[in-house]
């Protein structure tokens, strides 16, 4: 009786399986690039030699194939976060990144260990994914004793005493938002990552907003709001900073 319990509920998971792949009908994504282009806009972002930290799928696939598969920017030393505290995970960045300095044998999750590991490599760029810190000073869930500066789809982090210049980062995020290639909100409304990704691209220009309104320039940070929600009209970021400004 229990066998032919398990095998009729088999059977029937079985059947709304196949009934939820026919009622979605042939999918052809041979034309799908979204998720590629993403990726080859994050390695454009970065300077020559950088080290990228990094985590959560949705970015360490796509930039992990066109480096490993096809050779994109080697240059760029990426680390995994997730994977740093093992330590095969160590000695596969040390023979695959022989300049990069990882002053221990594994991770132990300290914050104290990974601040000894970004001043361990003092001369290379460091940026990490912005959806790791919010608004301070804190990447990873841990403190790594620097501050961030907005640079396109990226954060860099930079000393703690450094002082923002909203020319010069609002010119570097002017000139990359004209380079990147975000995709549309009906190409990727259904599409739980691609959807992510579109947000991303929106967030850059969010960004530039929020560094104007913190330093008291409404127009500006009214300009770049609007700009963000021309690349995701339902960023709801943008839509709650244009909503803080003086009308």
């Amino acid at each position: 009786m229990a066998v032919a319990r398990r095998t009729a509920l088999g059977a029937g998971a079985a059947a709304m399986v196949v009934s939820a792949i026919l009622a979605l009908g042939p999918t052809d994504r041979r034309n799908d690039h979204v998720t590629r282009i993403y990726a080859e806009d994050i390695l454009a972002t970065l300077e020559p030699g950088s080290i990228f930290l990094v985590h959560g799928d949705h970015v360490v696939f796509p930039i992990e194939y066109l480096q490993v598969v096809e050779g994109v920017r080697p240059d760029v030393m990426v680390v995994i976060l997730s994977l740093l505290y093992s330590d095969w995970y160590v000695r596969q960045l040390h023979e695959r990144y022989p300049t990069l300095v990882v002053p221990f044998t594994a991770w132990d999750g300290q914050p104290a260990s990974l601040k000894a590991l970004i001043d361990a490599n003092p001369g290379h760029e460091i940026a990490v994914q912005p959806d790791m810190t919010p608004e301070g000073n804190v990447a990873f869930g841990v403190d790594v004793g620097r501050d961030y500066e907005a640079r396109g789809l990226l954060l860099r982090l930079i000393p703690r005493d450094a002082v923002l210049d909203p020319a010069a980062i609002t010119a570097q995020n002017t000139r990359l938002l004209s380079i990147y290639r975000p995709p549309s909100l009906d190409a990727v409304r259904r599409r739980f990552w691609e959807r992510i990704y579109l947000a991303d691209y929106g967030l850059v220009a969010y960004r530039v907003g929020r560094l104007f309104e913190l330093a008291q320039v409404p127009a500006e940070a009214r300009r770049w709001y609007t700009r963000a929600l021309t690349i995701d009209p339902e960023l709801p970021e943008a839509q709650r900073g244009l909503a803080r400004l003086p009308r």
